[in-house]
């Protein structure tokens, strides 16, 4: 579902990254992003390709341990509410940043 672009230095560490992949409840954003269409997947292959694992495990819905994994990340939550920035993009969609947040809720 996500695909990292490796310029922002957030994502140099893989604990960041397999922690963005446990925040998001992919259901909830599939739903949202396209309207419950969609092939659910565990990585950036479609299942549909023949380049695609088909058993690889993805990644549970479970923010309680992102929150562990940015921590161990050095992401501590700021007094603020918030662990750092990113900007999330992808050609044709356009997601109101308040209707994803609520699929990743507080982590």
């Amino acid at each position: 579902m996500w695909g990292f672009y490796q310029r922002n230095e957030s994502f140099d560490d893989v604990l960041v990254r397999r922690a963005l992949s446990h925040v998001v409840d992919k259901d909830f954003a599939r739903d949202v992003a396209f309207y419950g269409f969609g092939d659910d997947i565990v990585g950036p292959i479609s299942p549909r390709s023949w380049a695609c694992d088909l058993d690889s495990e993805g990644y549970d819905h479970d923010p309680t341990k992102a929150a562990e994994m940015l921590d161990a990340a050095g992401y501590p939550m700021g007094d603020d509410g918030v662990r750092f920035e990113i900007t999330i993009t992808h050609p044709g969609v356009s997601i109101p940043m308040s209707r994803l947040r609520r699929s990743c809720g507080e982590f």
